[in-house]
């Protein structure tokens, strides 16, 4: 059983990607004789249940994926494989993490829609780890340990069991992306009195048949759903929407509901209350960065995102997550920055170097030296005045 992409002329040896999709009762030793090559296998959606004790010879492996089978424990043998950064078991329905079975060189984390209840302490020597995908579990706490994980940047607690969150998550450097929703934690987005879900917000909402939708092209795909441009056929006229279709009861962002409850949050009280994702963190930010875009390149942008947004105006220090949000918009700015690519004029680059100067200040390293979003939005403001004035 070979890649079907291997050409006949192509040898074991020569093979650095090996997907299988069809059933498996056991693992394949024939990939072994890609050893000598193999950087990427891609077992997911084959039921497999165990790896061989050997599996380590894969020297070169650098990402596995297991997504959709049946291992109930993190495979010890994973740790062997020296140079494997990214591993995934989604919906696995995995209980358990064993101490020291994590790879390395680990970058990539995920666990997504599992049972595991714990992670183990040998977490903290996963020096490199970047994202941590846990949405979907029965965690309640994570191990002090994690917080010696000084690269992490992007982390998915929501659907989990957590009372409260560590102090530690908000001392790390890069840590700009924390998801939390439907956890006990932040219970206004969880749970009623009765224990039943509190839709409330939902009920302010049309409902729409899907009958009365035509999908047509799509417009974008994230981790949550597909996003594709159509016709509502509402009883007055025919309007052109975003539909958006989830992929699952839960997705590495969290819960449909929870993204769903967040976004009416949010429509129906605007900024009173406040929700950690970087294009809800502030309406005022987003949109001086559309009208800088749009201004140099002459277009027109949309932007909106509720994948991972978690309410937390319920919780007490609305500061330490005002500093994360401060990196992730610092994150924003490079990602505007490299889609317009502007050729400023002498007056449009003293813009840039303002703008420039916020981003540096939005990613520094302690985050009690990042600047509030009241601040963040006084900047932009100014920095709005200056190009309006330079392309007047």
């Amino acid at each position: 059983m070979y890649p079907a992409s291997k050409s006949d002329d192509e040898e074991p040896q020569d093979i650095t990607k090996w997907k299988i999709t069809n059933p498996l009762h056991y693992f394949p030793t024939n990939i072994f004789d890609a050893a000598g090559s193999l950087q990427h296998l891609d077992l997911s959606g084959t039921g497999l249940s165990s790896l061989p004790q050997d599996f380590g010879r894969l020297k070169h492996l650098k990402i596995a994926f297991f997504s959709d089978c049946n291992f109930a424990a993190f495979p010890t043998q994973l740790a062997s494989c020296p140079e494997l950064e990214m591993v995934a078991f989604r919906g696995n329905q995995m209980t358990e993490v064993p101490e020291n079975s994590l790879p390395p060189k680990l970058r990539w984390l995920i666990l997504t829609n599992n049972r595991i209840n714990s992670l183990p302490k040998s977490i903290g020597r996963c020096g490199r780890l970047q994202k941590c995908m846990l949405a979907g579990n029965q965690l309640s706490c994570l191990p002090e340990e994690m917080a010696a994980c000084r690269k992490l940047g992007l982390l998915r607690l929501s659907a989990n069991r957590f009372r409260e969150l560590p102090d530690w998550l908000f001392d790390l450097p890069e840590l700009a992306f924390l998801s939390f929703a439907g956890n006990p934690c932040c219970s206004l987005a969880a749970t009623s009195k009765d224990g039943r879900r509190d839709t409330t917000p939902f009920s302010y909402l049309p409902e729409v048949s899907w009958t009365d939708l035509q999908v047509h092209h799509l417009l974008g795909e994230g981790a949550s759903g597909i996003i594709s441009k159509g016709l509502w056929n509402a009883t007055d006229q025919a309007r052109e929407v975003a539909i958006k279709l989830f992929k699952g009861h839960v997705t590495s962002d969290g819960t449909p509901a929870d993204e769903m409850l967040a976004a009416c949050e949010s429509f129906m009280e605007s900024l009173q209350r406040r929700h950690t994702c970087t294009t809800v963190a502030s309406h005022m930010v987003i949109y001086t960065l559309i009208t800088f875009s749009t201004t140099v390149k002459g277009g027109h942008a949309l932007l909106g995102d509720f994948g991972a947004a978690s309410i937390y105006g319920n919780l007490n220090d609305d500061k330490k997550f005002e500093q994360l949000e401060a990196l992730a918009f610092a994150h924003l700015i490079e990602d505007v920055w490299r889609i317009i690519k502007p050729d400023f004029d002498e007056r449009e680059l003293r813009v840039g170097v303002l703008l420039a100067a916020l981003h540096r200040q939005c990613s520094d390293p302690t985050g009690a030296k990042r600047p509030k979003f009241s601040e963040i939005t006084r900047q932009l403001s100014a920095i709005n005045q200056q190009l309006v004035a330079a392309t007047v």
